[in-house]
């Protein structure tokens, strides 16, 4: 995933540049897996895919398979002071664990629904 970089990296940056000071985060997508760190010193998170994610492997970048994990999507709040990223897997069935005896037990089912 490292390998798919911007590939007008410098025109970008000549484009956000002059308003550094006011860009509070970047959000991009999608690479099939969640990536997020900083750029020039502003932070940045590209979610997951809504369908499959690519499996966790720097030494196979383009698998021709895709992994097992749920897909997800990203809730973002934005503060004054601060931006907040949540990631939720969503269409997980796997048991769940408690956390007090780390047994895992199906969830409970929602007779409602």
């Amino acid at each position: 995933m490292d390998r798919d970089n911007l590939i007008n990296a410098s025109t970008f940056w000549s484009v956000i540049h002059p308003y550094k000071d006011k860009v509070r985060h970047l959000f991009f997508g999608h690479l099939h897996r969640s990536v997020s760190g900083s750029y020039q010193g502003i932070s940045f998170s590209c979610p997951p895919s809504l369908v499959h994610q690519t499996p966790f492997d720097f030494d196979n970048p383009k698998p021709g398979y895709v992994s097992p994990e749920p897909p997800v999507y990203n809730l973002v709040e934005l503060h004054s002071d601060r931006v907040v990223v949540h990631a939720h897997n969503f269409l997980h069935d796997s048991p769940a664990i408690n956390s007090r005896t780390s047994q895992r037990y199906q969830k409970p089912v929602d007779p409602d629904s």
